[in-house]
């Protein structure tokens, strides 16, 4: 019976280093800032194997007759597409009995691959999973080579019958020219059945659409062409990395070996809040976006959106002096930026320039209305400053407006709101 009970306990041992490395490893990278803790004990079994233990953990069960789990948790709140996203690949690879984390690498990405082409279209999700391969196998080939940039977008509701096919035409060499600049892409029918060659020449409606579109400015032509359900893109970038498109977002990307999920309706929901005006929303939408063309550019910054601008300038002085940043190159710094906006508001000015203006120096601090402010004189509308990057700045939001954004380096954000505010400058 001791001899039963010690090779039990052995085999749960390995069961729960397996998930673990196959959390640790493939999904918690996917998950968006998540920290991972565990593995816990429940009192009763879960009826389910991933749930919601509040808003900002998530359970994961290691498996279906099991109390025992790890925990997801992050400050920014998981939604239910994430949870679902989780939910679809733990019980994917339990239908393929993963066995061991290292070993079984090829399966553990081929059923993250499959799950992410059904979030991108249920009903033809074979497809999406065969261009993910197409492009990762493509990227693998010529790994010693700058890789070609080539998109093919998807129309889901054509059918062609005959014609060439996208997987033929790949496996005999033919479409590496074909929708392989930044401007033109290859499109397919649901059976990969190639449509045509597009250009990407944006209209001035279209131009005006990527302003607000929810991927980096670089890629929101490909984007705005997703604008339909029936449509979805994919694109192979010079990196190598591989980038889903649907719905005018980036949903999924393929980067540094990874897959990583784009939750921007969780983090819109976050940095908006109930009470604040339409122009107010605007303005948090508009750091967002520009917060995602920085993170894209491989860059860290900080942008902050102050209640009480007159108020914080107070703190922005003692920052100048503390740190002893030069009055001299802090005025030139405002007045070039002075000279850039002219009586324009941060949402204002086209995306691009405003990520450039984010990278400045590190740090951008905007009133609640878009105005962008000086730290080293008294408070000036349309006037510009950028605070030293990793300077601590310290407010506290008497209504509760006060938002923090930084953005690492790698491309991860993190939201703080009111006494929180600081952790964004640290």
């Amino acid at each position: 019976m001791g001899v039963k009970m010690s090779k039990a306990y052995k085999e749960l041992e390995r069961k729960i280093a397996v998930f673990r490395d196959i959390l640790e490893i493939y999904i918690q990278p996917m998950m968006h800032g998540a920290v991972m803790s565990g593995p816990f004990t429940d009192a009763i079994r879960p009826f389910s194997g991933v749930v919601y233990d509040t808003q900002h953990r998530i359970k994961i069960f290691v498996t279906e007759s099991e109390r025992i789990y790890f925990i997801f948790q992050r400050r920014l709140p998981f939604g239910a597409g994430e949870k679902n996203l989780i939910e679809d690949i733990i019980v994917r690879l339990r239908k393929m009995n993963v066995q061991d984390s290292v070993s079984d690498y090829a399966c553990v990405l081929e059923a993250m691959d499959r799950v992410i082409s059904s979030h991108i279209n249920r009903d033809h999700s074979d497809l999406v999973f065969s261009l993910i391969q197409m492009y990762r196998t493509w990227a693998g080939r010529i790994c010693e080579e700058a890789h070609p940039v080539h998109t093919t977008g998807i129309y889901f509701n054509r059918q062609k019958p005959t014609g060439c096919n996208i997987f033929t035409m790949f496996d005999e060499g033919l479409i590496r020219t074909v929708g392989s600049t930044d401007k033109t892409f290859l499109t397919v029918d649901r059976n990969g059945y190639v449509q045509s060659v597009e250009n990407m020449m944006p209209t001035a409606v279209q131009i005006k659409k990527q302003q607000d579109v929810l991927a980096p400015v670089s890629l929101a032509d490909i984007a705005v062409w997703t604008d339909y359900r029936s449509k979805a893109a994919i694109r192979l970038t010079e990196k190598g990395d591989i980038l889903l498109f649907r719905d005018r977002k980036l949903v999924f990307a393929w980067i540094f070996s990874q897959w990583r999920y784009f939750p921007h309706d969780a983090i819109l929901d976050e940095i908006f809040s109930e009470d604040i005006s339409q122009e107010e929303k605007e303005v948090r939408k508009a750091v967002y976006l520009t917060s995602l063309d920085v993170a894209f550019n491989g860059r860290g910054a900080r942008i902050g959106i102050l209640d009480d601008p007159e108020r914080k300038q107070k703190r922005l002085k003692r920052i100048h002096s503390r740190y002893r940043l030069s009055s001299d190159m802090q005025a030139e710094k405002n007045s070039l930026l002075s000279t850039i906006l002219g009586a324009r508001k941060f949402h204002e000015i086209p995306r691009r320039i405003r990520a450039e203006l984010c990278l400045l120096d590190g740090v951008l601090i905007l009133g609640r209305q878009g105005d962008v402010f000086a730290g080293s004189k008294g408070p000036q509308k349309n006037k510009a400053s950028t605070v030293a990057k990793a300077h601590p700045l310290s407010v506290a939001s008497r209504k509760n407006h006060d938002l923090g954004i930084r953005i690492s380096e790698i491309g991860y954000m993190e939201i703080y709101k009111n006494s929180d505010i600081p952790l964004a400058f640290a």
